[in-house]
């Protein structure tokens, strides 16, 4: 939720463009206004695209560094006042959190003299800092001081007009990773602006300062120590994040489902065994899953479960983040960078991590080899059983452009595949704007089948399965109801084809693994859906990837 870019450098480069071209790979994160701030030329902030941003920057407006900002309101409606960069005299800052004490904050500066211009918590930690360098008169000084004012959560990239080839970056609560490159230096909320920089980054951890220039970088905890820390080596190229010749990135990630499911498998299932090596202990577990690994909410969990003593384990799929890094053990999904805001592969790739521990947790207690066997052997099966779902994505163009003018869906599962409807549900209300309802079939007399009438269709979950029956009889209830019907079936089921409107078979697969392609055809129906109503499947509105605040 919201994205920080800043850069300083010596090499030549024009920091306008570095900054502008930085933006649009964190436009991933959700946003709606964006803002770039030199020394040099000032701010220019505008609603709306980062498109809209690069018309308003004049060929002129130059300078060797900058910060530059998406947002994501929370302070503040989304307008060209409330956007970032945000700035008071000399200092100009961009920042991702909330401030918790701003109210108190901004009374207290107000005593002081200061007029404030938006509505934004940021301003505040502008004004702070600025008041706290008049009497310091060191840059590095006044920020500090400042920080340790503010309760609450920031990510912030700050610059000084006085020093203008400085940044400072500071981290509480919202992650903050720094670019090291040869005469320059990046910060930025995520890897993704800098990998076409640098491969060579250094995450900050909470409560640690940087400093930068073109030719150094320190790091120091809010009380001056210094950081010593080596940076790391990331092996995502820039390339991973392009749309691979599909129209939308959100399409790109649902036929990465097969490369996925191999990816989060591999060195990590010994088939032969029946095992999965993970290398857990066997004390009580509090499991942490998140794309971002930035969740702000799941990541107190964490802390919360440390802080009671159990072991904590992260599945995440970004390399280096905050839940990967405070979690005792944990299993990287191995996805690659997924830049659709609505999570497809990286759910598909958590499946296959779950389903994982699922086989390490049965072998140390009453699993037999057997079935340990019989699930690695089904679980190696996927991805091949993904490419033929995937490859008959037209049927899913057809059944959206068939029921375009649904304003209602529910979608419906059991068992294992009762979160399945959910994701469906949520799936289609994020990009479609759609209303949808994900229920247990079992609880659908309980008050979802009041809704049901023709214009309300179902999508029923009915694989073959230990609860086959029960679902055929939901069905049935529907169709009484003559609510019209599609069905996720098992290819050869040719009975429930007499029952259905429209019907998806997926190939045969064991039942505890079934939501993995099942999922899947409601990822594609979504997509599809959206995309007929000429919608941004990849940018749905309001939306953010990564949510770090509560």
């Amino acid at each position: 939720m919201c994205g920080i870019f800043a850069y300083t450098g010596q090499n030549g480069k024009d920091a306008a463009k570095v900054l502008l071209d930085g933006l649009v790979s964190l436009e991933y994160r959700g946003y709606d206004s964006a803002g770039i701030f030199t020394p040099e030329s000032g701010v220019i902030k505008t609603p709306g695209a980062v498109a809209e941003l690069r018309k308003r920057v004049p060929k002129k407006y130059s300078g060797k560094s900058g910060i530059a900002h998406l947002r994501w309101a929370t302070h503040g409606e989304p307008t060209k006042v409330n956007a970032h960069p945000h700035g008071s005299g000399a200092i100009w800052l961009v920042h991702n959190g909330i401030i918790e004490n701003f109210k108190e904050l901004k009374k207290k500066l107000v005593t002081k003299g200061h007029a404030f211009v938006s509505d934004s918590d940021t301003e505040i930690l502008a004004h702070l800092i600025e008041e706290h360098l008049k009497r310091e008169r060191s840059f590095e000084k006044a920020t500090l001081k400042a920080l340790k004012e503010v309760r609450g959560t920031y990510g912030v990239a700050i610059q000084y007009k006085g020093e203008p080839e400085k940044l400072i970056a500071a981290r509480m609560g919202s992650p903050i990773v720094l670019g090291i490159g040869k005469g320059e230096h990046f910060i930025a909320s995520d890897p993704s602006p800098i990998l076409k920089h640098t491969k060579k980054v250094l995450f900050l951890n909470d409560g640690e300062v940087a400093v930068l220039t073109p030719k150094s970088h320190t790091v120091y905890k809010l009380s001056k120590e210094i950081v010593h820390r080596m940076p790391e080596e990331l092996d995502w190229s820039a390339e991973e994040a392009q749309k691979g010749g599909y129209e939308h990135f959100m399409l790109k990630e649902i036929m990465e489902a097969p490369e996925v499911v191999v990816n989060t498998l591999r060195g990590r299932l010994i088939p032969e065994k029946g095992m999965a090596k993970l290398g857990l202990n066997q004390r009580t577990a509090v499991i942490a899953i998140s794309q971002s690994g930035e969740t702000l909410d799941t990541l107190e969990a964490v802390r919360e479960g440390k802080r009671k003593g159990a072991l904590t384990l992260g599945i995440v799929n970004a390399v280096g983040s905050t839940i990967a890094r405070e979690t005792d053990a944990g299993v990287y999904n191995h996805a690659g960078p997924e830049i659709g805001v609505a999570s497809t592969k990286a759910f598909v790739s958590q499946l296959i991590a779950l389903a994982l521990f699922t086989i390490f947790l049965g072998r140390q207690r009453e699993m037999s080899v057997k079935t340990g066997r019989e699930i690695a052997k089904e679980l190696k099966a996927l991805p091949k059983k993904l490419e033929k779902v995937l490859a008959g994505r037209k049927e899913f163009e057809k059944f959206a452009k068939k029921y375009k003018n649904a304003r209602d869906f529910l979608f419906i599962g059991r068992k294992y595949n009762n979160p399945v409807a959910f994701e469906g549900a949520l799936k289609l209300k994020e990009i479609s704007y759609i209303h949808a309802e994900g229920y247990g079939a079992g609880e659908m007399k309980h008050g979802p089948i009041a809704m049901i009438d023709k214009d309300f269709p179902t999508f029923a979950i009915a694989t073959k399965d230990s609860v086959y029956e029960k679902n055929v009889s939901n069905i049935h209830e529907l169709k009484a109801r003559k609510g019209p019907v599609i069905v996720l079936a098992t290819e050869g089921d040719k009975e429930i084809a007499k029952l259905a409107d429209d019907v998806v078979y997926v190939p045969k697969t064991l039942e505890m693994l079934s939501p993995i392609l099942n999922v899947v055809p409601l990822q594609l129906f979504a997509y599809y859906f959206a995309k007929g109503k000429g919608l941004n499947p990849d940018r749905p509105r309001n939306l953010a990837k990564s949510v770090t605040v509560e």
